[in-house]
């Protein structure tokens, strides 16, 4: 198992990508804490969870009912896995999406963007500000942000646009501020996903076709075993990366006109 002894803090644990990366890293021997907002993908969540670490379910899963945005909820709920697990190895930042309208830079009321902006970014601020702390007491750890693929299809959507860039830039940055203390960060750019997640087993007849190299919309389940990646020993010389996790979206983008052989 890539992950048995580490303790992971899943943010955003709700459904898609917040689901399949806990199902896989509690697959993996992870102990998981699962954090969301909403009830019913919580529960989801936890039961498929909690499926993934069988017999050790309960020693192994744990789950807290917040909203990231709320900085003393966060901080309690981190203190809490630490305390049930006993440290911290792994942060995934998978909260930030929204789902409200995307207008025009010059059309959009101002509060929209204070409304966008925290939902998109201060999530991420206030989980990896509380975990830091832990993560250095433990000597290592990962922290990994899933944003999305800006460069090819946002055009038009300045918050997302922004905010999902920023999310590199404040990868970046961290790396540096974590190397002395053996904290790695990366970033996971997803493409086009299919939504809701499908039910397995995942094939290609599951997912429609799209028109990108692997001619079909993305999973959880691909982006999660990205995040695997970046969790586990095998990356410990990466940090500071984005990881384009796209079907060859981005790639096709660059020869518009080309048609695949």
């Amino acid at each position: 198992m890539r992950l048995k002894g580490k303790v992971a803090f899943i943010a955003g644990a709700g459904d898609n990508m917040g689901r399949a990366i806990p199902v896989l890293f509690a697959q993996e021997g992870a102990c998981v804490m699962l954090v969301t907002r909403n009830q019913a993908n919580l529960d989801e969540t936890a039961r498929q969870t909690r499926a993934a670490a069988g017999a050790e379910a309960d020693q192994r899963v744990a789950t807290a009912l917040l909203d990231l945005k709320d900085q003393a909820a966060v901080l309690a709920a981190i203190a809490e896995c630490v305390r049930r697990f006993g440290g911290l190895d792994i942060v995934a930042n998978v909260a930030g999406g929204y789902s409200g309208a995307h207008p025009e830079l010059t059309a959009a009321d101002p509060a929209f963007f204070t409304e966008a902006m925290p939902n998109l970014l201060q999530t991420l601020i206030n989980v990896t500000d509380a975990a830091w702390p832990h993560l250095q007491a433990r000597g290592s750890g990962s922290v990994i942000n899933v944003g999305a693929a800006p460069l090819t299809r946002l055009v038009g959507t300045p918050a997302y646009h922004g905010a999902k860039l920023g999310m590199i830039g404040i990868s970046q940055s961290l790396a540096w501020r974590g190397a002395p203390d053996n904290i790695r960060v990366n970033n996971i750019s997803p493409g086009r996903m299919r939504l809701p997640l499908p039910q397995p087993p995942y094939s290609a007849d599951t997912l429609p076709k799209l028109g990108t190299l692997a001619t079909r919309y993305g999973s959880g389940v691909d982006v999660a075993y990205a995040a695997l990646y970046f969790a586990g020993d095998e990356s410990a010389w990466v940090t500071g990366a984005d990881l384009v996790v796209d079907g060859g979206d981005a790639a096709m983008s660059q020869f518009p006109d080309k048609k695949l052989p």
